[in-house]
């Protein structure tokens, strides 16, 4: 078709036709060439494929993106995987998807503007079954993911599980199933923020964190927690409110809107330590620590890291305790306390040495020297180093 029409309109050219067919989208019934059109050829297609795969094709229209896997087909069709993956092969030997790398497929963009027509001929309880299903599953694996990936461990919030996820079984197949899914991920949270300030709307921000902080971009991530900390907290739902404002005050600090991340941190901490996870109250407080640091408010990073190491201490946690310290020795340096920042930096000192952290170790051994030479005790300062 494509051909033909450049055939009988020299004057296009192949970037004419490109724009025309960018153009044709979200409908294709006004292009056509003679006595065919683009719809046409697709209907063909569909009518030679069986019930089984009819349906399977009208359900990828209410997929977010493009592409997808057999685990989020087999929760548009409520099948198992297998079935779904049969059935995606199918469609792979009909012209109607390509399959790249193996276990993934990609609908052509004008062949998935036509089927997002098709699939409003299914009555709307079955779609919205269909779709309920697949944001279940994306919410679900997002939040398995994001546990998996993040270096330190967060409460997870609890999200339906759907009949089938894939399984994830550590942080380097979380990381890449997170990196495929980015694009759905973001449009099923765009889908989910449509409809209002839905749980849905709190577990896929949560879902998204680490892959945001990772591969940004940082205004996506600061929409990102933004709605799902106001979604949070219009659902009441208070651990869901403070995972997105520890989130953005992370992303706030990254890009240098100090007194919000602040703000957020400080609120991220007071939520956690009311409902009790003072893991994570120790996270957001070692976090506001830092902000504080780099803003010259020397006083009160050293009230957020004190309280932080406190908590380790109870916790029993000796590696987090030990990197507390560190970074309060560092902060009462600053301050101009050089007796207080030893008395830190050698509790960190011994702290890392038990732990068996030989970087750590020596990271305190630099910090402990420069402050004993401040203090003038240059016979111990160079031992410490």
């Amino acid at each position: 078709m494509a051909a033909a029409l450049l055939r009988h309109r020299p004057c296009w050219s192949l970037a004419d036709l490109a724009a025309r067919l960018r153009e044709a989208r979200p409908s294709l019934a006004g292009f056509r060439n003679g006595n065919r059109d683009l719809a046409a050829v697709f209907d063909l297609s569909y009518a030679a494929l069986s019930n089984d795969q009819q349906s399977l094709f009208r359900r990828l229209g209410l997929h977010p993106d493009p592409d997808i896997d057999p685990y989020a087909a087999a929760a548009l069709v409520d099948a198992a995987p297998d079935t779904a993956d049969t059935l995606l092969q199918n469609l792979v030997d009909h012209n109607l998807l390509t399959e790249s790398p193996p276990g993934r497929y990609r609908i052509h963009d004008l062949i998935f503007t036509h089927v997002r027509t098709v699939a409003a001929t299914d009555a709307e309880p079955e779609r919205e079954a269909a779709l309920s299903r697949l944001l279940d599953y994306y919410q679900h694996s997002a939040l398995r993911a994001n546990a998996l990936v993040a270096s330190v461990p967060w409460p997870e919030l609890r999200a339906t599980a759907p009949r089938h996820a894939r399984t994830l079984l550590d942080q380097h197949t979380a990381q890449a199933w997170l990196r495929a899914e980015r694009a759905n991920l973001d449009a099923a949270f765009d889908h989910a923020r449509r409809q209002g300030p839905t749980p849905r709307v709190v577990a896929l921000a949560a879902g998204l964190a680490q892959i945001m902080l990772t591969h940004g971009p940082g205004t996506r991530a600061l929409d990102v927690h933004e709605a799902g900390a106001q979604a949070a907290a219009r659902l009441g739902d208070r651990l869901g409110q403070a995972l997105a404002l520890a989130g953005l005050g992370g992303v706030r600090f990254l890009a240098g809107d100090h007194p919000g991340a602040d703000t957020a941190l400080a609120d991220a901490s007071q939520l956690y330590r009311d409902l009790g996870y003072r893991h994570s109250q120790a996270l957001a407080l070692a976090e506001l620590g830092a902000v504080r640091q780099l803003t010259g408010d020397y006083k009160g990073a050293d009230d957020a890291l004190t309280e932080a190491s406190q908590l380790y201490r109870d916790l029993g946690y000796r590696h987090g305790q030990a990197r507390i310290l560190a970074e309060l020795g560092i902060v009462r340096r600053l301050a101009g306390d050089d007796s207080a920042a030893i008395d830190a930096l050698t509790e960190a000192l011994m702290l890392y040495r038990d732990v068996g952290d030989r970087r750590g170790w020596a990271d305190v051994l630099t910090n402990l020297g420069l402050a004993r030479q401040e203090t003038g005790d240059l016979p111990g300062a160079p031992a410490t180093r």
